[in-house]
């Protein structure tokens, strides 16, 4: 499946769903009632995200109808009329950011239903922080600012304690990277993102959770295998 957004020969965008076969039939998956929308991600269950404009004009995080029927969820915000979905993995489980007061944008976990049980993942102490990207157990990255206006490659607390971590305090200073963005994260847990190298120029990164290790625990004769 491939999702993203169509431009109208009448003005306008819609979020769509595109036929991989390039034979044009692609499904226009609508709005909210207003002029535009986008997908910006699916999963393997074909659930779609991303946002759409309500008839007041407002972008709100959406769960698209991937029939192109229109029954698409409006997933709210966090008290402002401003949100977005960037990813959804196969638990169904919505990320992006929302709008909690002028100015002020945080890390959201959505309410999948659109009740607006949304959950604020907070920042870094600065005024702005958004949710890439959620991989299967609920790793949950972006960036913030911290309270100098920095960007901040994060990795975020799914919990909505605020217990979020910058992942440049995760690497050894001495390579010399500053970690602004985390763009995505797989199954694996492996990073990517965006930052200044040593050499002073931005530059892809990929990051990679240390081996694994394995640890024998004898219990009463009985060994078991745990996994760190």
């Amino acid at each position: 499946m491939i999702v993203g957004e169509s431009r109208l020969a009448s003005g306008g965008s819609r979020a769509t769903l595109f036929d991989p076969t390039g034979n044009g039939n692609n499904t226009n998956l609508g709005t909210l009632g207003g002029l535009d929308s986008r997908a910006n991600s699916n999963n393997n269950n074909g659930d779609i995200v991303g946002y759409a404009l309500d008839a007041s004009g407002n972008p709100f995080a959406t769960l698209f109808d991937s029939t192109g029927n229109g029954n698409n969820i409006s997933l709210g915000g966090l008290g402002e009329n401003h949100s977005m979905a960037y990813s959804i993995n196969d638990s169904g489980d919505i990320v992006g950011y929302a709008l909690a007061a002028p100015g002020v944008s945080v890390a959201t976990l959505f309410d999948p239903t659109g009740n607006g049980n949304n959950i604020s993942l907070g920042g870094l102490g600065g005024t702005s922080a958004v949710a890439l990207s959620i991989n299967i157990a609920g790793l949950i990255v972006g960036n913030a600012t911290d309270s100098s206006g920095n960007y901040r490659a994060t990795l975020f607390d799914p919990t909505g304690n605020g217990n979020n971590i910058d992942l440049n305090t995760l690497i050894s200073p001495s390579l010399g990277w500053e970690l602004r963005t985390a763009n995505c994260i797989n199954d694996d847990g492996w990073i990517v993102g965006g930052g200044i190298n040593p050499d002073g120029h931005g530059e892809a990164f990929l990051l990679t959770p240390e081996p694994m290790t394995i640890i024998l625990l004898s219990l009463g004769g009985l060994i078991l295998r745990r996994k760190q």
